[in-house]
């Protein structure tokens, strides 16, 4: 479920005092149809708890379910296209009640992941046959206090600008803790040989808010002109109205 226009940050130091905590982000973009008993592994550590947790999810291509006992079915028996391998992870995923990331559809068949708490520090793997990952480990997860004020810091990976390149997609960059939407205060982009790039219409590089869940929304970029390099950091403030 997406909301809101694309938005162009504007300026800024990109620091706030109160923080709502973030929990983690990655992504998975397919590359071409899901092949059966292909497997997407996520596993947590509960900073908090302790507990470590580990979900698997197992592409299943039958018209009657067949997986490892202890998986989660990823029912792709309808149509295992990329778009359709893509809405099927999402699905299995979210209705998951031992999950410990969430899954939006961006389009470009690229699969939004986010911690469900930003206590869960979480590592991925996948045996896709026609499937990357954004990140081996969940990216830009940090505690904080309640506030209305979320600040934030992304280093792109090199895995974002093959994405960029290839589909002219979306990727999320990290997320937000609120129920209400958010908005952005203030971007900016630190180059990797150290020039800042200043956000203005005219650029490729656009930005939105994408709900994920009732409390998380993340937020994606799309780079079709490749303007960004792998190192650049991304440096955002986006504020949301009081709960």
């Amino acid at each position: 479920m997406a909301h809101g226009n694309y938005l162009n940050g504007g300026q800024g130091p990109g620091t706030m005092p109160v923080d709502d905590g973030t929990c983690g982000t990655d992504f998975i973009r397919m590359t071409g149809v899901g092949v059966d008993t292909n497997l997407v592994t996520f596993v947590g550590t509960n900073s908090r708890t302790t507990e470590v947790r580990t979900r698997i999810y197992e592409l299943d291509e039958n018209a009657v379910a067949t997986f490892t006992a202890g998986n989660v079915r990823v029912n792709i028996s309808a149509g295992a296209t990329a778009a359709q391998t893509v809405t099927a992870l999402v699905a299995a995923i979210n209705a998951d009640p031992d999950r410990i990331c969430e899954a939006v559809d961006l389009g470009g068949d690229v699969v939004g992941l986010n911690a469900i708490l930003p206590e869960w520090a979480i590592t991925a793997t996948e045996s896709l046959a026609n499937g990357v990952l954004g990140a081996a480990a969940f990216y830009d997860a940090a505690a904080g206090a309640s506030g209305s004020f979320s600040a934030r810091s992304h280093t792109v990976l090199a895995s974002e600008i093959d994405s960029w390149a290839v589909a002219a997609t979306e990727v999320p960059i990290g997320t937000c803790n609120t129920t209400a939407q958010p908005s952005l205060f203030s971007l900016t982009v630190l180059r990797v040989f150290g020039a800042m790039i200043v956000i203005v219409p005219t650029n490729t590089l656009s930005f939105r808010f994408v709900q994920a869940a009732t409390n998380r929304w993340q937020l994606v970029c799309r780079d079709p002109g490749v303007v960004l390099t792998a190192g650049d950091v991304i440096n955002w403030v986006s504020v949301s109205a009081a709960e």
